[in-house]
């Protein structure tokens, strides 16, 4: 509710978290027969909408809160958040990209996320 009343998301975002929490406690309270029996719930098509949500929570933060507390490590340069990637989207598309075996892609996120966190080699 904190971040709705600093209107980084709105009653549609809280509408998603919402289905989402739903979905997970589902899982959580369920795992037995979503692994052995024919289930109800598919949380992969709730993924696209979870990382969506996280992206804009996370950009919100980084203007509003990492910007303002530390201006000097963005050298006072406007944020272009159409081209900026959350450390955490990178790790989610590491993730999801290796778990779904798309390699290509994967590597790509995982190089980003090295440059990112100041390891390139």
């Amino acid at each position: 509710m904190w971040l709705r009343q600093k209107e980084a998301i709105d009653e549609n975002d809280i509408n998603i978290f919402n289905e989402l929490k739903d979905c997970r406690n589902k899982l959580v309270h369920e795992i037995v027969n979503y692994i052995t029996m024919d289930n109800h719930v598919d949380p992969l098509p709730l993924f696209p909408k979870m990382i969506a949500l996280l992206n804009k929570i996370e950009k919100w933060w980084l203007v509003n809160v990492e910007a303002e507390i530390n201006p000097a490590f963005y050298d006072n340069k406007e944020i272009d958040l159409e081209n900026v990637t959350p450390g955490t989207l990178i790790m989610l598309h590491i993730l999801a990209n290796v778990a779904l075996g798309n390699k290509e892609e994967s590597n790509y996120y995982y190089d980003s996320f090295k440059k990112w966190n100041g390891r390139q080699h």
